[in-house]
């Protein structure tokens, strides 16, 4: 069952109690004006019954409503309301194929309000040919544009963090069947372990790339790049220029309630 077919049955048995209770309230009125002193009546089961069905549709749809907001517009809301009035764009030069452009990049990220969760707030710069969808403990990076080659692998870069785990552990997970290699350490001007998988030679041969990075809460953050060999120089070098704004902050430090 859908949300509308949920929601159009709550509304009905909203409806239905309604018309009840109104259909009562003109009862006993003509009651009351024909037998002043009358006891009135308990009201019949019946009612009873549909009101407190009624209540219970309304706590159903109330709830299913905000964990509809939760699920699809928390995120959203951070984002216009929490991010991008903390953070400003910003327009640089990228080396893209061997041609430098002026990109402007606008900050994306997560915000994380609980304490101890083991999970970093962070904003990230992404330019303005990806689109980005947020959710929690998710940010999925995608071109806006696709090409029309059909046998392209998908291009996308999505942003998660594991929490109670370390660099290590998850490098040994990815080098356990000898898939992935390590190709980068960790620096100070890029502190992610890199570890790099092609299929093959070929202008479409996948290539994915597992960037792992301590979120200094305890955990860390693994982000999973993929793209085409042909793209490597394109997509594969915008994902690592974002990748590099990537800034781990305290909330404690920014007004986010300033206008």
């Amino acid at each position: 069952m859908n949300d509308f077919e949920i929601t159009s049955i709550l509304t009905e048995y909203t409806r239905e109690a309604a018309n009840a209770k109104e259909a009562l309230g003109v009862a006993i009125k003509a009651r009351v004006a024909n037998e002043p002193h009358a006891v009135m009546e308990k009201p019949q089961k019946r009612f009873v019954l549909r009101f407190t069905v009624a209540v219970a549709a309304f706590v159903l749809l109330l709830t299913v409503s905000m964990q509809s907001v939760t699920v699809q517009a928390f995120a959203t809301f951070i984002y216009e309301n929490v991010i991008q009035r903390i953070f400003q764009q910003k327009e640089i030069n990228q080396n893209i194929e061997g041609i430098y452009e002026l990109e402007t990049l606008f900050p994306h990220g997560e915000i994380v309000w609980a304490d101890g969760s083991g999970l970093a707030s962070y904003v990230i710069y992404i330019d303005e040919t990806y689109n980005v969808e947020q959710s929690e403990n998710l940010l999925l990076i995608t071109p806006k544009y696709e090409g029309s080659v059909l046998d392209l692998p998908p291009v996308f870069m999505e942003i998660t963090q594991v929490t109670n785990t370390t660099i290590e552990d998850i490098v040994a997970q990815y080098s356990a069947d000898g898939v992935f290699t390590q190709t980068g350490t960790a620096s100070d001007d890029f502190p992610y372990v890199v570890l790099y998988h092609q299929d093959g030679q070929q202008y479409n041969s996948k290539c994915n790339v597992i960037y792992i990075r301590d979120n200094e809460c305890g955990g860390v953050f693994v982000i999973t790049a993929q793209y085409f060999f042909e793209a490597a120089e394109g997509h594969g070098t915008r994902f690592g220029y974002a990748l590099g704004t990537l800034e781990i902050i305290d909330v404690s430090q920014y007004d986010i309630n300033a206008e």
